[in-house]
């Protein structure tokens, strides 16, 4: 069910999703009368590295992602924000930029990663202090762009998905695994089927544009 892709082909653009959120808005949304499958979680599934984990459960025909970073840099510190993405306005989320610490830059060239970035494309943080002219977008903009890699991450598994995530300290490796081993148990899901104009929260999924960020 997973698609592999190359990420260095795909442009960070600002550090968010907004430029493409806001050129599927210009564009416009069209529903098909058409089915579509989602992954229906069936039961409680976890997965752990040390004190990371991220665990789904069922739910109704609606996904939750309840995230938490926690960092030793005073500025950022604990974070947590839950998202319901067919209720919520995620106009927050899709904004919220990708950011690291300054003292960890040139490990991260040094791993062939981030080759272009600069203030432009990400927040970077040193000690207590923005490194960016305009500081955050909001308060909380880490843990928001958190739920925002995830809901990217879950996107790869080539259909919507129902059930709530709960999330501590993960990234894209640690939600790539979790999906990897979730489905090696047929038992944890199961597909639904709905004809697009029957999809349940259909009208205030599309206008969160949920599926796009």
């Amino acid at each position: 069910l997973l698609v592999e892709i190359d990420s260095s082909e795909l442009p960070i653009m600002d550090g968010s999703a907004k430029e493409f959120v806001d050129n599927i808005k210009k564009i416009g949304i069209k529903n098909y009368d058409t089915p579509k499958k989602y992954i229906k979680v069936q039961k409680k599934f976890e997965y752990r590295e040390g004190e990371k984990f991220i665990t789904i459960e069922p739910s109704d025909n609606e996904l939750i992602i309840d995230f938490e970073i926690v960092y030793e840099n005073a500025l950022i510190k604990k974070q947590r924000k839950k998202v319901n993405l067919s209720k919520d306005n995620l106009e927050e989320i899709y904004n919220s930029r990708t950011f690291c610490l300054f003292e960890d830059i040139d490990k991260i060239k040094k791993m062939g990663l981030a080759k272009g970035g600069n203030l432009d494309n990400a927040v970077v943080i040193q000690d207590t202090k923005i490194l960016n002219k305009d500081g955050l977008r909001y308060t909380n903009e880490f843990v928001k762009h958190k739920i925002l890699d995830c809901m990217g991450d879950l996107m790869l598994s080539n259909y919507g998905i129902f059930g709530k995530i709960i999330c501590s300290q993960g990234g894209h490796k640690l939600t790539n695994e979790f999906l990897r081993k979730f489905f090696l148990d047929k038992n944890n899901y199961t597909l639904v089927e709905f004809k697009e104009s029957k999809i349940p929260n259909t009208s205030i999924y599309n206008k969160s544009l949920a599926a796009t960020a």
